[in-house]
């Protein structure tokens, strides 16, 4: 089984695991086993109080790209009838599995691939300072009315030397999006340059002291990474760790 999109919210999960043939189906029972998916069979499905529901695509006998084309219609369908039994109130947490044998033909990882490209939006916020393909498996995954926030270009910087071919090489890979691309799926796309506000003082004061407040409150909690001398040696070594890239928190100069 290859997991490809989850979604977070506080009802009971649902399961939808997109068979590439009958033979994962056969081990289950007690579910609805779709075998078309029009997006009112689906919802119907999703319905169904348990909380598994297997919708079998019969990809596997399928070329690659009609294998493809196959899931991402389905996608479209289940992205329907999700935000259909959401307003309903059915359920508000799913996870949707690609179930296949990557070794008697089936499409792997391709068909894991097209779920979470195409497949029912999750995310409401997402915080993109990589770029390059990054930004485009982000906008993929925005739920309705969701935001994507570019505030970086990281993939241009994969190593620790300055190099100009890899710098074009993610600008030219980051997607640029039209205007009306955004109108349909009701999303949003901006970018941050906390630099370029330096002189716009009252908008930082108000957000920071928001976050101030919360911290204050212990509603949101820094997570501490890593400490560093607050010296020319510290800063030096703070600068070579972060740009690492493998830090999860903050790394903080203490005196």
């Amino acid at each position: 089984m290859k997991v490809a999109v989850k979604a977070s919210g506080k009802t009971a999960l649902k399961i939808v695991v997109i068979d590439d043939d009958p033979t994962g189906s056969q081990t289950v029972h007690g579910c609805p086993l779709l075998l078309r998916w029009d997006p009112t069979t689906l919802a119907a499905g999703l319905r169904h109080p348990s909380p598994l529901l297997f919708v079998l695509a019969n990809s596997r006998a399928l070329e690659p790209r009609a294998a493809a084309e196959r899931v991402r219609g389905l996608c479209r369908a289940l992205r329907q009838a999700l935000e259909e039994v959401r307003r309903e109130g059915v359920i508000d947490r799913w996870l949707v599995v690609s179930r296949g044998d990557s070794t008697l033909r089936g499409h792997c990882p391709l068909e894991a691939e097209v779920i979470a490209a195409g497949g029912p939006r999750c995310v409401d916020v997402a915080l993109d300072a990589l770029g390059g393909k990054a930004t485009a498996s982000c906008r993929g995954l925005l739920a309705p009315l969701g935001r994507l926030v570019f505030y970086g270009l990281s993939d241009a910087m994969p190593g620790w030397r300055q190099n100009w071919l890899e710098m074009a090489r993610a600008w030219l890979r980051t997607p640029r999006f039209h205007p009306l691309s955004l109108i349909e799926p009701n999303i949003g796309v901006f970018g941050v340059h906390l630099l370029h506000l330096q002189s716009r003082e009252e908008i930082l004061r108000d957000r920071l002291e928001r976050i101030y407040a919360l911290v204050t409150a212990g509603r949101v909690r820094p997570i501490l990474n890593r400490t560093f001398p607050l010296d020319r040696a510290g800063a030096v070594a703070a600068h070579e760790y972060l740009h690492g890239r493998q830090v999860i928190g903050k790394v903080v100069l203490t005196v």
